[in-house]
């Protein structure tokens, strides 16, 4: 393992992180890590873009297409 990467087992879970290259990754797969506000913000703001019906939609359809890949 080189210098600059934290490897780490979280719950049975292999978590990698290689800070030079700012690479996140769970499992061998990359990972996109955010804080609790920083997701609601992004949420918030698909709202006030697309409006409440459409944005349902699109998480919906989000939902349903993550259940099939995870």
């Amino acid at each position: 393992m080189e210098e600059n990467t934290y490897k780490a087992i979280v719950k049975s879970k292999d978590l990698t992180w290689d800070y030079k290259k700012g690479l996140l990754n769970l499992q061998g797969e990359s990972t996109l890590l955010m804080w609790d506000s920083a997701i609601e913000l992004f949420l918030r703001t698909i709202d006030e873009v697309s409006g409440k019906d459409a944005s349902k939609t699109v998480y919906e359809a989000t939902g349903y297409r993550m259940g099939h890949l995870v």
